[in-house]
């Protein structure tokens, strides 16, 4: 059923996309059939099955442990109990494991639509975000990365907006729901960058730190590298996520850098952003477990950072058929990985949990 949605949703795109080419107007029709079908997308996740997410049935295990004891619940990490918190708040102090499956979908559209709202994105940026690989496995496998990253997209609008305390108390909450959310600010940070600087160090930064024992003498590098090494075996584990998940976000890059360079405009920092950003996703891919906890948090933010920068640079027309044409590459992409999957195929994808 899942895979027919999604076909559908890619149909009225390549119409919408083939009418404009043609000099039709029919954005606003655009607008009402994809809100339709998402719409329907979005309730389908509502009643997903349980096993529909390697980490589902994980999280509703823990959360399980969580309400036989909510005071004394300890968890994997500490991130566990502040979700849960949360979650159980939503719940208003119901504790109903079952609503785990229902509260996940709300609580992270709900943000990211707060805002993309506060920020006058268009709508359509969830539909992009939501129809990819990355946006599927935040609303069915990554809870803790789901719910942090919905926080961090809302302290990104945040800090464009100015709002800057606003903005460390969003990312002070997202943090509290994965770690890796301070690795993704970094990364953004570092980006801005010129690519002239960034790419190189990196590279020669990657050399130092596994060719050579030079950086040992740094505290934090020998554990960092345990870390790394312990996780390598299980690299077969996670290949196929962090290949699908890099090509997610090298298609991004390209159509965006295609866009901007098709219309003579150059936004520096947002190139830099987009090239770096990217450029270390594809060097955190060959890390089993790491690497794609990095591209799920980085995605998100890159697809929202181009659809600005083609909206002030090119306009809102030119940014809108961007968005409508990552929802094509990105439904192609999770369409190849849901019918090519044989994992993915056994497991029916709605189940009606009572």
């Amino acid at each position: 059923m899942l895979v027919t949605i999604l076909a559908l949703f890619l149909f009225i795109q390549l119409l919408y996309l083939i009418s404009y080419k043609r000099n039709f107007n029919t954005k606003s029709i655009n607008d009402i059939l994809s809100f339709i079908i998402f719409l329907f997308l979005i309730v389908l996740f509502f009643f997903r099955n349980e096993d529909f997410g390697a980490d589902t049935q994980n999280y509703l295990n823990e959360f399980d442990e969580y309400c036989s004891n909510p005071s004394g619940y300890i968890g994997v990490d500490y991130t566990y109990k502040y979700i849960f918190d949360l979650i159980n708040f939503l719940m208003l102090d119901s504790c109903h494991i079952s609503w785990l499956i229902w509260i996940w979908p709300i609580f992270v559209i709900g943000c990211i639509f707060l805002a993309i709202t506060i920020f006058r994105v268009d709508k359509i940026y969830i539909m992009a975000l939501f129809s990819s690989f990355i946006g599927i496995e935040l609303l069915t496998n990554a809870l803790r990365q789901g719910f942090s990253i919905a926080v961090l997209l809302l302290s990104f609008c945040l800090f464009i907006k100015r709002r800057y305390f606003l903005f460390l108390i969003a990312v002070t909450i997202s943090f509290l729901f994965h770690q890796a959310s301070i690795l993704i600010v970094s990364i953004f940070i570092i980006s801005r960058c010129s690519i002239r600087i960034v790419v190189p160090s990196i590279v020669v930064g990657v050399f130092l730190l596994f060719a050579t024992n030079i950086l040992d003498v740094v505290p934090w590098v020998i554990e960092f590298k345990k870390l790394i090494y312990k996780y390598l075996p299980y690299a077969d584990e996670d290949f196929i996520i962090r290949i699908i998940s890099i090509i997610n976000t090298l298609c991004l890059c390209v159509l965006y850098l295609i866009v901007m360079i098709k219309s003579h405009c150059k936004d520096k920092i947002i190139n830099n952003i987009v090239i770096n950003a990217t450029f270390v996703c594809c060097i955190a891919s060959i890390v089993p477990y790491l690497g794609f906890r990095i591209i799920y948090g980085v995605y998100p933010l890159l697809l929202l950072l181009t659809y600005c920068s083609i909206r002030n640079y090119i306009g809102r027309v030119s940014s809108y058929n961007y968005l409508s044409l990552s929802i094509c590459i990105n439904i192609f992409i999770s369409i190849m990985w849901l019918c090519g999957s044989s994992h993915m195929n056994k497991i029916p994808f709605v189940s009606i949990i009572i």
